[in-house]
């Protein structure tokens, strides 16, 4: 999955978590949707109000105000009325989920966020059309030992990305890679995965076994 057809989407994320919000914002970021963040429901209904967002994921448990009264305040103004609302908590209590839909939630994910389980109620709550990457689907995935390896500058460069947690750069760095050699599209699309799931730690391992390999 690449993008979506159509104009460009507004997604506000609303969470008093930064590293939970730089995820799903730089994770929505690579499919082309523009993100607003706030660290609250009271700038959470501010923020709303200013950028009219097409969709917005609420986390429940937030400081200053929580997500239910912020989507109940949203729920209460005219422009608000049919918008999109995710509930986002880490309770998976169905008590906890009636309770996100009564306050005018239209759907309910629990923490940690599966991203597969996001793009599918984005999907369904925007009426997506996804773009897949045709090229990508074509290539079958060779077993992890019978992968051809990019160069060692490359491997390098690789893991100093990981290093830094940069989902983002690993995506854009394995794509330039695959263009260098086809050779390297099983092993570029592997890392492209774990990049999109943030496995940072599996990255890191498959990238120091490799270097070893090499070295």
């Amino acid at each position: 999955m690449i993008g979506y057809e159509g104009p460009r989407k507004k997604v506000l994320v609303v969470d008093d978590v930064a590293t939970n919000r730089a995820v799903i914002a730089d994770f929505l970021d690579s499919l082309d949707f523009e993100m607003i963040e706030a660290e609250n429901g009271l700038e959470g209904v501010a923020m709303a109000q200013a950028h009219k967002p097409h969709l917005i994921l609420m986390d429940n448990v937030m400081p200053v105000m929580n997500g239910r009264e912020a989507t109940s305040r949203l729920r209460e103004l005219p422009a608000f009325k049919t918008t999109s609302i995710i509930a986002v908590s880490a309770s998976a209590f169905d008590s906890d989920q009636a309770k996100s839909l009564a306050e005018g939630a239209d759907a309910f994910l629990s923490k940690p966020i599966n991203l597969k389980s996001l793009l599918k109620e984005m999907g369904a709550l925007l009426q997506l059309t996804w773009i897949y990457d045709a090229a990508d689907e074509a290539v079958a995935e060779e077993p992890s030992g019978a992968l051809i390896l990019p160069p060692i500058e490359e491997m390098k460069t690789l893991y100093q990305l990981a290093m830094r947690g940069n989902m983002r750069e690993i995506r854009q760095r394995a794509d330039y890679v695959a263009k260098l050699d086809a050779r390297y599209i099983p092993f570029t699309k592997k890392l492209h995965r774990l990049a999109e799931e943030f496995q940072s730690q599996a990255i890191l391992e498959m990238i120091e076994q490799h270097l070893k390999d090499i070295e």
